[in-house]
């Protein structure tokens, strides 16, 4: 009996890898694609607005890509409720690759009670046609 439960964890085991080496793979491929869209965009806006006007807007999406500088437009990234708080720089930067990653997926705070919801894809929001609003600072048994 044991032997069998070991050769079903291994390949149980196997199966996890193989999963987990496709997904790093597209977001490898993803991240490839995004850097060179990125080098392309940025010498759009040094060609529209010149080189002194853009690089001050330049080195601000710079900052904010690693978590450095604060917009508005982050609140998404805030729990809901009494235990609000900031998504770190890092654990931010794994938002934004896994925003990318084209999967339906929401992400929880199991620190905090009733293990809220604090992230969710825009492919889990089209999928159940909620909005970000609704969903964060929720636990997944309201689906």
């Amino acid at each position: 009996l044991s032997e069998t439960r070991r050769a079903r964890n291994r390949e149980h085991a196997r199966r996890s890898r193989c999963r987990k080496k496709l997904i790093i793979e597209s977001l490898q491929q993803s991240l490839v694609a995004y850097q060179e869209e990125n080098k392309r965009l940025r010498q759009f806006v040094r060609d529209k607005l010149g080189d002194a006007e853009a690089a001050p807007r330049l080195e601000w999406c710079e900052a904010r890509s690693k978590g450095e500088a604060t917009d508005p437009m982050d609140a998404c990234l805030t729990t809901g409720g009494d235990g609000a708080r900031m998504i770190n720089k890092y654990d931010y930067g794994l938002l934004e690759a896994l925003k990318h990653a084209r999967r339906s997926f929401v992400i929880t705070d199991p620190t905090l009670p009733d293990n809220p919801i604090v992230y969710a894809s825009q492919g889990f929001l089209q999928l159940t046609g909620y909005s970000m609003s609704q969903v964060v600072g929720r636990n997944c048994r309201f689906l």
